[in-house]
């Protein structure tokens, strides 16, 4: 059993098996949605480190039943900077997903999010994160 960055383990009822294709099409409409926040976390990141201009941050989470998000945390990151990681787990902790099916258990999900600094892109706003990854459940 994996343990939180404060020593306290997950919680033991956690679904271990792969996220249904339903269930990773909800939580990457969830993780869409909100991407704009993100993006905010990313720029002010860059308003203190401007040279700093791509990476990745790797983050997993359980989602409760109910669909509301438990212990985001960070599992890899290019960036050094604890202010930019706990803006996104911040974010990731007041997502609500739609319920999961599994109503008895946590779910498990996981999401590399890419940045990139964007310059000259009249489409995008400068500075938008590039979302890639695909959440997946995991045993814990």
């Amino acid at each position: 059993m994996r343990q939180t960055e404060s020593g306290k383990s997950k919680s033991e009822s956690v679904d271990k098996q792969i996220l249904s294709d339903y269930n990773k099409r909800e939580v990457n409409n969830t993780i869409k949605k909100h991407s704009r926040k993100i993006q905010h976390c990313y720029n002010e990141f860059l308003d203190t480190k401007p040279k700093i201009t791509e990476g990745k941050i790797h983050v997993d989470w359980q989602i409760q039943p109910e669909g509301f998000v438990e212990t985001p945390e960070i599992i890899t990151s290019n960036f050094q900077s604890a202010d930019f990681e706990n803006c996104i787990k911040r974010e990731i902790s007041s997502w609500k997903f739609p319920p999961t099916p599994n109503r008895d258990r946590n779910t498990y999900a996981e999401f590399t999010f890419v940045f990139r600094k964007q310059e000259n892109l009249s489409s995008k706003p400068d500075n938008a994160p590039q979302l890639r990854g695909t959440p997946i459940g995991n045993p814990l």
